[in-house]
């Protein structure tokens, strides 16, 4: 039986921390969307501190960017289909309504994630590499 390679170890940490890293913004940005329309300080810290902890996990420069970039997809991915949930389970009945449905859902979640939390979430990763880098093993 071969053990795993340490190239095999790295991508695999590469991709739990990116899956984590989207998973817990997106449940942070979903809360916080169900709740009020725009950021408050205590969202915009939180994401923070989950794009600081994934930055100084990764600990390289390519890997937080390539982190960042991968995980900023797959969170308006994720954001996204939540949002649209209900007119993918046919609870939204007449067609008119999926284009305003749409709308309504791209127009919220952009002006929510766009710029602040954008920038707030890529500021603190390239700390978090950083800081990773510098003071992790």
């Amino acid at each position: 039986m071969k053990k795993p390679s340490i190239k095999n170890k790295n991508l695999a940490k590469f991709i739990l921390i990116t899956l984590g890293w989207s998973t817990s913004s997106s449940s942070i940005i979903l809360q916080a969307l169900y709740q009020r329309p725009t950021p408050t300080a205590t969202d915009i810290i939180l994401l923070a501190a989950i794009s600081l902890l994934a930055g100084a996990l990764l600990a390289d420069a390519r890997k937080v960017m390539f982190g960042y970039i991968l995980s900023t997809a797959l969170t308006i991915i994720i954001v996204f289909l939540i949002l649209a949930l209900p007119m993918l389970l046919g609870l939204v009945k007449q067609t008119g309504l999926y284009q305003i449905f749409y709308a309504g859902n791209m127009t919220m979640m952009f002006r929510y994630m766009f710029p602040t939390t954008f920038i707030t979430s890529l500021i603190s990763s390239i700390i978090g590499g950083y800081l990773g880098e510098e003071y992790l093993p």
